[in-house]
């Protein structure tokens, strides 16, 4: 690996399988080299299950990361909204019950309705402050860490 490309990656990502991943999202080109591969003489393999899934898990945080760094209120806006949303509905639902005559008050319907609004306003104010703060104060670092030039 060259220097400049060492550089550029951050790292908290120890895993191999994550590499690709932000240098790509980084801007850098990837060419697979031919390489002739020797059969395993002693030992046992280190690629079990806990493996799989820790580059399962390390490709979702860079997928996240590559998608909605800059842009919290897009993720958790989305999920707040349709959090909300739902609370919302259901509420509406036992709003139309209790309308009509019938006793909500021994529901578990409205507590459920009830916390999805709260966890959607909560959704909703974590990107808001995310957002914030990337403008703030991330920006620079932001700017910083991204190539502008060819290298």
């Amino acid at each position: 690996m060259d220097n400049k490309l060492i550089s550029f990656i951050n790292p908290c990502y120890s895993e191999e399988e994550s590499i690709e991943m932000l240098c790509k999202r980084k801007g850098f080109s990837i060419t697979e080299i031919k390489v002739t591969h020797n059969q395993r003489k002693y030992g046992k393999s280190k690629y079990g299950m806990e493996r799989y899934l820790r580059g399962f898990f390390d490709s979702l945080t860079v997928a996240y990361l590559g998608k909605y760094y800059d842009k919290p209120m897009h993720f958790f806006g989305r999920l707040g909204l349709i959090s909300g949303f739902i609370g919302i509905i259901i509420c509406i639902y036992l709003t139309i019950i209790w309308i009509m005559g019938t006793s909500i008050g021994n529901r578990p319907l409205i507590m459920l309705g009830i916390l999805l609004i709260l966890v959607g306003i909560q959704f909703f104010s974590m990107g808001l402050i995310g957002d914030i703060l990337i403008d703030r104060g991330f920006k620079s670092f932001y700017d910083e860490s991204h190539i502008k030039e060819k290298i």
